[in-house]
């Protein structure tokens, strides 16, 4: 399991967990509570990937562990996508994280498994419009592992525009990644990749 902090423009922060077998720990900023995911990806005969916690629960809708509401909302953020966005009831922290989050991104190896930005998600989420014309993808490849960010409108990361950047995991430092914007005189889309701090 691999673990990056993604700031994304006009969309917030996140904590990618890359990997089809992952395992969480969530931690109350105030009480100091833990609770333990085991979260793997399986193959179903109907409906294709599915996220389960412990090997047998679907992870849909509200998520509890006993009388504490984990995630208030679970949803596939792609239809042809394996990637699934936990929205957090409160900020928690990650026992492998120095600080809190409120949305985690279950990204798995491989197309299938790519986290999309969406315009068009993004045009109804903020009144200003997005420069942000055509999808952006990070995909998770686990053979090398690194996170791809790739887009039609090309990336880059310090360097010229591409069809799409490689960022090597584990990550050491923060790489900022930017997409070209719609419209003359506008600034880029970015993305900030983050190591877990520590």
């Amino acid at each position: 399991m691999h673990l990056v902090r993604a700031a994304i423009d006009d969309w917030g922060d996140a904590a990618l967990l890359l990997g089809d077998e992952l395992d969480v720990e969530l931690v109350a900023p105030l009480s100091g509570g833990r609770v333990s995911l085991h979260l793997t990806l399986r193959e179903t005969f109907h409906g294709g990937p599915e996220w389960v916690r412990d090997g047998v629960e679907p992870l849909r809708g509200a998520l509890r562990a006993g009388e504490v509401e984990l995630f208030h909302s679970v949803e596939r953020v792609d239809a042809a996508s394996a990637a699934l966005q936990l929205r957090l009831a409160r900020a928690v922290g990650l026992a492998a994280f120095d600080d809190t989050v409120r949305t985690l991104v279950l990204v798995p190896p491989g197309p299938g498994g790519r986290f999309r930005v969406d315009p068009a998600v993004l045009a109804g989420a903020s009144s200003e419009p997005s420069p942000l014309e055509v999808p952006v993808d990070l995909v998770f490849d686990g053979a090398a592992p690194a996170v791809v960010v790739r887009s039609e409108a090309g990336v880059r990361a310090g360097g010229p525009p591409a069809p799409e950047v490689r960022v090597e995991l584990p990550l050491d430092r923060r790489i900022d990644v930017s997409v070209p914007a719609a419209g003359a005189g506008r600034p880029p889309f970015g993305i900030a990749l983050l190591p877990a701090p520590r």
